[in-house]
């Protein structure tokens, strides 16, 4: 395989993320290497596509593809931000059947909002995040230090603590457990 221009990865969760893979087949015939990580999802049709990648293969995507489109797994996105990489996000939407809640569609855009990650769930702002990725890769790239990483952590601890002290039948949980802050 020779350069990738965008790295799609759905993640391992158990729903389909097909609407991500139509999206990384779009970008291939449109004339770009795109390699996608499916997951559960149908293969793709034109782009490369494994279902699984072992994590030194999905890091080495990540690192080296010009564009890294994740899922809105906090895991998913921390991953490729402690590479280095600024994320285009296309979170999973339970209209879509992708998963269970709207947790990821908020996540992303809490972080889409800060900077942390790029938005690309609707077409047109993917399509165009992706063009600006491939026209000016150095945006796409952020500093790995441990002082970043541990600022984005504080960002997503506070950001979990708010989701999860918000149920939805409006009442407080009985203790928010603080395990990402030891």
């Amino acid at each position: 395989m020779g350069k990738v221009d965008v790295f799609v990865t759905v993640g391992t969760d158990h729903h389909a993320f097909d609407r991500a893979v139509h999206r990384a087949d779009e970008l291939a015939r449109r004339g770009r290497s795109v390699v996608v990580q499916y997951g559960t999802s149908r293969p793709p049709e034109v782009a490369e596509g494994y279902d699984y990648v072992p994590i030194g293969r999905l890091e080495e995507l990540m690192r080296t593809a010009a564009v890294v489109v994740t899922h809105g797994g906090p895991a998913t996105i921390m991953q490729a931000r402690d590479l280095g990489v600024l994320p285009v996000v296309v979170a999973r939407d339970p209209e879509h059947h992708e998963h269970v809640d709207g947790h990821q569609m908020r996540f992303a855009a809490r972080l889409s909002g800060l900077g942390t990650v790029v938005d690309g769930q609707a077409d047109e702002a993917f399509y165009a995040a992706i063009d600006r990725a491939l026209a000016n890769p150095d945006e796409f790239r952020v500093a790995t230090t441990s002082a970043r990483t541990d600022e984005v952590v504080a960002t997503i601890g506070d950001l979990i603590d708010t989701m999860v002290a918000t149920r939805r039948d409006g009442a407080k949980p009985a203790r928010t457990r603080r395990w990402w802050r030891r």
